[in-house]
Parts: structure tokens; sequence; C-alpha cells
């Protein structure tokens, strides 16, 4: 079965539970409510669910482009991971034994690669078995960028495009890193990668869980009505406390009126609601940009034991029909 679990390959096993041996077993040891349920499944979008913005609306690429180090950009991400996440982890984590915890994200540049230094498009292939149903699967034993690029087997790349490659890779490992340490999980979260509309059913068959207990937290709109989808309202600003440490942090690491011209044309042909700068149109002075959120947000949390009643009554009334 499945594609973690080929005879070949058994050794490996399939990637949540590889992460669950990692995990211990303290994790389901806790005294608790018979009526808590076995084990859940917490899927998480990255841009502007996990993490403020889209990816980080530029912040960590302006700390990469100024060759700044790599735990600066890791400092960064656990100041970006959205200040909503934690209390829905909790939530999960009080109504079931264990919860995994997958990033499920939609980078197309991390599949098929535009290239803007030769103007063609490629495939990016890694390790054969990280590859199913037109998605990519980062396993959690995967701690560097080095990790998965020395599983790379797609076409021959240029030093620039390779670096390019790199930086993007290292963007994703710090937003998992900050997940993890958000949420104070014991092991890394596998990461699922798609080039394009997410399949939870896809997913949840490659990773052997069961979408019973599985919900995915997007503010993608596309995937509202999807019974295992918590639809949210994107991070596209953050709570005054935390929008201050940030600026302080990216003032800190990185002044502002240090940036090369170059960066500063890049940064400002976002959209002007992901603007990471801003720069003052009498005097030229450039200063970071994160806008402040204006209320107070919470998070909806479903009730895993009232989806559990749902999907048996909906497979009762199927099985009603086929009679």
């Amino acid at each position: 079965g499945g594609m973690f679990g080929r005879e070949r390959h058994s050794s490996r096993g399939n990637l949540l539970e590889a992460a669950r041996r990692d995990a211990g077993a303290g994790a389901g040891a806790r005294g608790g409510q018979p009526s808590r349920e076995e084990k859940a499944v917490l899927m998480l979008d990255l841009d502007e669910t996990s993490i403020y913005g889209n990816d980080g609306n530029d912040l960590p690429i302006s700390l990469q482009w100024m060759g700044r180090p790599a735990e600066d950009v890791r400092q960064l991400y656990k100041l970006l991971v959205s200040p909503y996440l934690r209390d829905v982890y909790d939530s999960f984590q009080r109504q079931a034994e264990r919860v995994d915890v997958v990033v499920y994200t939609r980078r197309p540049q991390m599949l098929t690669y535009k290239s803007s230094f030769r103007g063609i498009s490629f495939a990016l292939r890694y390790h054969p078995d990280w590859h199913s149903h037109g998605q990519v699967y980062f396993p959690a034993s995967v701690h560097t960028v080095d990790d998965i690029m020395r599983q790379y087997t797609g076409p021959p790349l240029l030093r620039e495009e390779d670096t390019d490659i790199r930086s993007s890779l290292e963007r994703l490992l710090a937003a998992r890193s900050a997940l993890v340490s958000e949420l104070g999980l014991s092991s890394p979260p596998v990461i699922a990668v798609t080039g394009g509309v997410k399949n939870l059913a896809d997913t949840a068959q490659d990773l052997k869980f069961s979408l019973d207990h599985a919900f995915l937290y997007d503010d993608n709109i596309e995937l509202v009505g999807n019974p295992n989808v918590v639809t949210v309202l994107p991070v596209q600003s953050l709570p005054e406390d935390r929008q201050r440490r940030v600026l302080e942090f990216m003032e800190e690491r990185l002044p502002a009126r240090l940036l090369d011209t170059e960066l500063v044309e890049f940064l400002m042909e976002s959209k002007a609601f992901e603007r990471a700068i801003e720069v003052c149109q009498n005097t030229g002075d450039v200063t970071w940009r994160v806008p402040r959120a204006s209320a107070n947000v919470e998070w909806a949390v479903p009730s895993l034991s009232l989806q559990c009643r749902r999907l048996r009554d909906q497979k009762r009334d199927s099985e009603a029909l086929q009679d």
C-alpha cells in the first residue's frame, strides 16, 4: 500500500509514522477523558495562514538578498508565525490523544521551476519516493537545504538557479522550524508541496491518514465548502506587540536605509498591501512596513467527535441507499 510503505523501502516506513516514532510514546500517555479521539491531523497552509503575508511579504527574502545569515532568517520566521495558531493546536490536543501536524503549501516554483536566467520552465525532481500525485513531500528527516538538494534528481542547474532554489528551500525549512517552536512539536512536520489546487484525499492517501479527523487551515476561498477545510481570513497584518517586534528585529538585523537600490525596486514591485517597505515621497527615506491588525482575531476550531459522527452518518446513509 501507499507510496511510503513500498516493500523495498519498508525500512523507511511512511513519513507520518517516522515522525511519530521520533516524537516518542510520551505524548499519548496523558491522563485523559475517555471521550477524546485517538488521533487528529492538523494540516496547515503556510502563506497568509500559518505565516504572516505571502511567505513573510518579502521580509525574509530581503535578509537573504543582503547576505544575512540563515539564523537571522530562522529568527524572523519565529516572529512571523500566525499568532492565532497556538490556540487551535492546543484545542486539537485537548480533543485527541495525538495530533499530527502536516504543512501543506502551494509553491508551484518548487515543482515547475520558471528560470528567469534562461527563460525556460522545467520540472524539479527529488528523491523518487518523495513524489506522488504531482506533489512533493519533504520528510521530517530532512533538516537542512543540503539534505534536500543531495536528493535532487532533476535537470542540471545553473549556479544562479541552484542559489535561487536553495534560498526558497531555506525559507521553507525556516517556516517549518518556526512552527515546531511555536507549537512545541517534538519532531518536524512533513511538508507537502503542491503546484496546483490542494487535494486532501491524495495527500491523506500518500501520508496514510484518515480524513475522519483531519482539517486543513487555509485562507484560500477556493476551498470553502470542503468539509475538511477551516477557512480563515488571510493573515495580512499582525497584532501591535508582534508588529513592533518584527519591525524592531528587521531594523536591528538589516537597517532599511542600507538596502541596495535593486532590492528597493524589487520590493516596490509588490502589490501595495504586501509591500515590506515604505519609501517617503519627499525624502526618499526607506522604512520597513508591517500593517497592524485592527481587530482581535480568533480562529474557529471544529469538534472532532461531531465530525466523526457526521461521517459515520453519511456512510450509513450511503450504505442504506445501496441496499
